[in-house]
């Protein structure tokens, strides 16, 4: 990811500044202490990225880390948001394979609102595979589509699933396995 993301960062950067000050914004919600994210000389004809945050200390001094340098979740935040907001010419689609991995729950959601409100607007559509409890209950209601296989036959897709059970969210009934 990190050698992909850091030269798609750089060109989507340069093609859409005007986000950029959006995308930050976005960030410092989801990343407490994040500040911006630079791309500084690494060489003839290179750049690393580095992801500055401000101290939690007294002096508030700016800690820069490489990208390698983040947990997982901060990559998973930095990259998804850059999707979304740095992808915003209104012909881009989305296809991400649990996007949602990596990252706590309360983190899920307020991404999971911002690709609704973006698609159909700045993004054309957004394909999402996921297991998460939080994005199934929040995706599979109006716009999800069910994936399943009777035994060993082909895979069908559906609207919605069979059954449902009062009383149970979406995910719960799929995690008990009764959705069929």
């Amino acid at each position: 990811m990190k050698t992909n993301f850091v030269g798609w960062y750089r060109h989507a950067a340069q093609e859409n500044m005007g986000r950029i000050a959006e995308l930050f914004a976005v960030l410092e919600k989801a990343l407490p202490g994040f500040d911006s994210i630079n791309l500084t000389e690494s060489g003839e004809n290179a750049r690393a990225l580095k992801v500055a945050f401000r101290g939690m200390d007294e002096d508030d001094k700016l800690h820069r880390y490489g990208l390698g340098q983040l947990s997982d979740g901060q990559k998973a935040l930095v990259a998804l948001y850059s999707l979304i907001l740095l992808s915003a010419n209104g012909r881009v689609s989305l296809f991400l394979d649990e996007p949602d991995n990596y990252l706590a729950l309360r983190e899920v959601q307020p991404w999971l609102a911002e690709v609704v409100e973006r698609c159909g607007d700045t993004l054309e559509q957004a394909v999402l595979v996921s297991h998460h409890p939080v994005t199934i209950d929040y995706m599979a209601g109006a716009k999800g589509r069910w994936f399943f296989r009777d035994n060993d036959g082909p895979v069908r897709v559906s609207d919605k699933p069979e059954s449902t059970v009062d009383g149970l969210s979406l995910a719960e009934t799929v995690a008990r396995g009764w959705e069929r």
